[in-house]
């Protein structure tokens, strides 16, 4: 009788978490804003996910309960951290626009600009080198 009991609360918090992931994600992927986005993922990370690991508790496997308990204090650390840096950053970008160009909205020609135009205002490429996705390798004078 409490085996079928827990059985059922599983099955609807599983129903449950699915449910409100599903909808956290169509959020996510129609909202505009970074703000509007942030609190439909946190439909995902927060009561979605709880009521899935809520679910898997109910397996009543000890190996189950200790990766659900594993992986409930992770996002409990992590998901206030990255959603905070996120909005941060946000900020950060709507305050200062131009910053996060940096280096290339102060380069001849600036972000996007016609490469004929570049190379008319003297901007020529770098030469080729490793350099992070994100960063912009300039000439050895100016070098990241």
């Amino acid at each position: 009788m409490l085996e079928t009991l827990l059985d059922i609360v599983s099955i609807a918090a599983l129903a449950l978490g699915l449910g409100l992931a599903t909808v956290g994600l169509v959020g996510l992927a129609r909202f505009d804003g970074i703000a509007n986005q942030l609190h439909a993922a946190g439909l995902v990370a927060g009561p979605g996910l709880f009521l899935v690991l809520f679910a898997a508790i109910g397996t009543g496997k000890a190996e189950s309960i200790t990766s659900a308990l594993l992986v409930a204090l992770f996002v409990l650390i992590t998901a206030p951290l990255s959603a905070h840096a996120i909005a941060q950053a946000d900020r950060r970008r709507r305050e200062n626009p131009d910053e996060d160009l940096g280096r290339a909205a102060a380069r001849p020609g600036g972000i996007g600009g016609r490469a004929a135009g570049r190379e008319e205002e003297g901007w020529s490429p770098p030469a080729a080198r490793s350099c992070l996705p994100i960063a912009w390798c300039v000439g050895e004078e100016g070098g990241i």
